[in-house]
């Protein structure tokens, strides 16, 4: 057999919008396929077509000379077509360990009474998956992280943590939805080495990142892989960037009226210290970014000063008022706005409905009146749902919605993730716009070239801490700085 999957003819409709129209493609056994476009293009879509998730509306799919089951995606999984997201799906409440030992569950053999009666055959089993979840883990570099629980992971931990649960399902095509997103060059280089090595250890791969430009074939190998096999040892390096500064070095900007305050905070996740005794003050108007590698804690920081996640120790002070303990929907209301990573839109509401949530209760047209004629997309989709967008077009939709809460200080976590370059392009200057009318701006984001260029200072993170701190333009002047941080 020649070929492993094969679309034909294949096409999708939401409503008046087409997203996918007559695709056609084959992939062979051992290759690398790149589906490349720009965001709203239907590159998830058509993974998600392809996965089972949705039904298409015309053409057919088969994989390894059966027809692909429409609509069913554990049957999907079970013929050996498993993916990623391009939003990362970890379960956040189970170990590290746990999350790798589901991805085995399609090809058990125990039963219910098997499970109740724990004969010999199911705790055999269940050592092989516990031995086999283990080695996976080693494959990927996250075996000293096994116990720890998923969603303290750095965000390219997780990444890795995906796709050690999706082989462990034992397929025999994996497409990986947007694998690099969110990683700066080092952590790009990282997984691609991983890439390569899946596909040489026998497993096809299929991805839609932008990183493969094309499909590219490979040593023949057995396209399978069952429990007891042996895996490579050898995992890539983890990046370890250098310190700048073993103090913070303070900028000399005069700050006598800060509208927002932070002294010493600190943020756990159990036994997990994401941050540690961070101090930050902005003024009215003043754009900051936080630069770290992933798990640094910039994120934690900024659910943190959105109420989403609690201070263990630390004040904050907000206008001149002590908002330490003030719930997140206070200080939503009073316009401390966060943006989250991923958007955090209502995927099953349309787009007039997620806008009008970012209005709390206190409608005005006029203002989304403006929101429309500044994203005539959205207003041209406004009956259309949320989740049926791209990427790109729902981090515009995140925008917008932020907009209308009328914030005083918005707070940005990654908007240009998994973004095209045009959409990057757009986001930032959407967000140059809106910091232009005074609106105050702290900024987390990869690319940290863009965040740099965009605002006024930056405190650069790494564990938790603060590193180094200055102005914009002395970070992009140093070799240093720009080595650990920018991928150069």
């Amino acid at each position: 057999m020649n070929t492993l999957l094969e679309a034909k003819g294949i096409s999708k409709r939401f409503g008046g919008v087409q997203a996918l129209h007559d695709v056609s493609l084959t992939v062979e056994p051992a290759s690398i396929v790149g589906l490349i476009g720009p965001n709203g293009a239907g590159k998830t879509t058509f993974f998600n077509v392809l996965t089972g998730v949705y039904v298409p509306d015309a053409g057919t799919l088969t994989f390894a000379g059966q027809p692909l089951p429409a609509g069913q995606p554990h049957r999907v999984a079970r013929a050996g077509l498993v993916r990623t997201f391009q939003n990362i799906r970890v379960f956040p409440q189970m170990s590290v360990l746990e999350n790798v030992m589901v991805g085995f569950h399609g090809r058990t053999h125990c039963g219910l009474l098997g499970a109740w009666f724990k004969g010999p055959a199911v705790r055999r089993e269940e050592r092989e998956i516990l031995e086999g979840a283990q080695e996976l883990l080693e494959w990927v570099g996250l075996q000293s992280m096994a116990q720890r629980v998923a969603s303290t992971l750095s965000y390219g931990a997780q990444r890795r943590l995906e796709i050690a649960r999706a082989l462990a399902t034992g397929p025999r095509l994996l497409a990986l939805d947007e694998p690099v997103a969110g990683m700066n060059g080092t952590e790009r280089g990282h997984m691609t080495e991983l890439i390569l090595r899946i596909r040489a250890a026998g497993l096809p791969c299929w991805s839609s990142s932008m990183m493969c430009a094309g499909s590219r074939n490979c040593a023949n190998a057995s396209p399978s892989w069952t429990m007891g096999n042996a895996w490579p040892r050898e995992r890539p390096p983890k990046f370890r960037p250098t310190r700048a500064s073993s103090k913070p070095i303070w900028g000399t900007r005069p700050m006598a009226e800060p509208l927002l305050e932070v002294r010493h905070l600190a943020v756990h996740y159990g036994g997990i210290e994401a941050v540690c005794d961070l101090s930050l003050r902005l003024e009215e108007g003043e754009k900051v970014a936080l630069i770290g590698a992933n798990g640094a804690g910039k994120s934690s920081t900024l659910k943190a000063l959105a109420g989403v996640v609690p201070f263990a120790q630390g004040s904050l002070s907000f206008d001149g008022e002590d908002w330490t303990r003030r719930p997140a929907w206070q200080r939503a209301r009073a316009g401390l706005i966060l943006v989250p990573e991923g958007r955090g839109g209502f995927p099953r509401l349309s787009i007039a409905e997620n806008l009008q949530m970012g209005q709390m209760g206190r409608p005005d047209p006029a203002a989304m009146e403006k929101v429309y004629a500044r994203f005539p997309r959205l207003y041209e989709r406004r009956a259309q749902a949320a989740g049926t967008l791209s990427g790109g077009e729902q981090q515009l939709l995140a925008l917008g919605r932020a907009l209308l809460t009328r914030p005083r200080l918005l707070m940005l976590d990654e908007p240009s993730m998994g973004l095209a370059p045009q959409r990057v392009d757009e986001v930032f200057e959407v967000i140059s716009e809106m910091v232009q009318t005074g609106v105050t701006l702290l900024l987390v984001e990869q690319n940290a070239r863009r965040a740099l260029e965009l605002c006024d200072r930056a405190l650069i993170l790494e564990s938790g801490r603060v590193v180094f701190s200055d102005h914009a333009a002395v970070c992009l002047a140093s070799p240093a700085l720009r080595a650990a941080y920018l991928g150069e």
